[in-house]
């Protein structure tokens, strides 16, 4: 079976989407990230919250205007993040957990899955219980 060796990262051409793979170009913009996944338990009828850091390599940057634009209105105003992870990254994030990143709190509003392209796509609002 033939592969396309780091650029479609070792994986078999019949796998391939046809879509630019950013594995290069990822690797060159990526830096080392530190985020705290927040999750909850019920222990003796109180709700306690649990932090698990996570490291890893991946680029966090603002939503672009236009993608903010794109939000429910009531929600704009809101400090929103994109995140960039490898697809193969150990990181494992889902639409409503809690994070934090930079001491402020973000809840994961979206999960866009281009595994195909090498990459997912996480966009994090501004949790609104911050603080």
């Amino acid at each position: 079976m033939k592969t396309l060796g780091t650029f479609g990262a070792n994986r078999p051409l019949s796998q391939l989407s046809g879509a630019p793979q950013i594995t290069s170009a990822f690797t060159g913009w990526e830096s080392t990230i530190l985020l705290v996944k927040i999750s909850q338990q019920i222990i003796d009828g109180f709700v306690q919250d649990f932090a698990q850091q996570i490291p890893f390599r991946g680029v966090v940057q603002p939503l672009s205007a236009k993608q903010i634009a794109l939000k429910p209105e009531g929600e704009r105003a809101w400090a929103w993040l994109q995140i960039h992870i490898k697809a193969d990254s150990p990181v494992k994030l889902d639409v409503n957990d809690r994070i934090m990143y930079n001491c402020r709190k973000y809840k994961v509003m979206a999960r866009l899955d281009w595994t195909a392209n090498n990459f997912i796509e996480l966009h994090c609002v501004e949790d609104f219980q911050n603080g």
